[in-house]
């Protein structure tokens, strides 16, 4: 969908009408989405790549045969660089992957690390634990120079999001979020609940869902505000929007019955 005209377009239709979008990332020239049939982890997974002015549809990486039991495989993308991680050989080993939108230049980032997030031209990726006593942690790589740091801070986490500048990220336990700004400042805590997920920020905002519904904390402003009852519904947050469903009938006998789609404008908070 275009933000500003409303035109929705079909990139196209799913082969396999089981199927349904895992997670889906997009900026000015690229769609990019992995679908899947075979709940809950969609061990049957295929990344795609659509380009908006050439309509041409990729298909960049699928899940090997036979199919493993892994975690969900979530891309990001930044400078036309799609990064992701997942098992794909027959050692059971999780590593992190790389490849240009326009399928070029597939490589292995790092192994025994999950979870990768990009902001050109860092890649964090959460290390996983070598031993059963011991956490995980976060590390960056410059794909520019090769570079590559530990995170202080965030240890044994569940959900995090980076946007170039902060961290901000949810404990192992799921019941405390944090943001460190800039990412080697001291982590401070934004909220306390029970079972937060899916953490998403840009410069002003960071959102997050949680049993209640969703929520967002103003950067600015310091308060958090609740956008959605929802259960276990979340923003989603780019660089100049979020994005969010809501339901706003408060007598509602289905609260997903008759919900609305909000796009929100960065640019127009206070």
């Amino acid at each position: 969908m275009d933000r500003g005209t409303g035109k929705i377009t079909i990139i196209r239709p799913f082969a396999n009408p089981n199927a349904q979008v895992v997670w889906i990332v997009g900026d000015a020239t690229w769609v990019v989405w992995v679908e899947g049939s075979l709940q809950p982890t969609f061990a049957d997974w295929v990344l795609y790549s659509y380009n908006r002015q050439s309509q041409q549809i990729r298909t960049l990486a699928a899940a090997p045969k036979p199919y493993q039991n892994a975690p969900l495989v979530i891309p990001s993308m930044s400078n036309g660089v799609i990064v992701w991680s997942a098992v794909e050989g027959v050692d059971g080993v999780d590593r992190v992957y790389a490849v240009n939108a326009d399928g070029t230049n597939m490589r292995v980032l790092k192994t025994d690390a999950v979870g990768p997030q990009i902001a050109w031209p860092w890649v964090v990726y959460d290390i996983i634990p070598s031993s059963p006593q011991s956490r995980g942690t976060l590390s960056r790589e410059n794909l520019e120079t090769g570079e590559t740091q530990a995170i202080s801070g965030p240890i044994d986490v569940s959900y995090y999001a980076y946007d170039g500048e902060a961290l901000a990220w949810i404990s192992g336990d799921t019941n405390s979020i944090f943001l460190q700004t800039p990412i080697n400042a001291p982590p401070m805590q934004l909220f306390a609940g029970a079972h937060l997920q899916f953490v998403s920020l840009n410069q002003r905002l960071v959102g997050w869902g949680q049993v209640q519904g969703a929520l967002a904390f103003d950067r600015k402003l310091g308060i958090v505000v609740q956008l959605s009852n929802l259960l276990e519904y979340y923003p989603a947050i780019s660089a100049q929007a979020m994005d969010w469903l809501y339901q706003p009938n408060p007598n509602a006998t289905d609260p997903f019955s008759g919900t609305v789609y909000e796009l929100g404008d960065v640019s127009q908070l206070p």
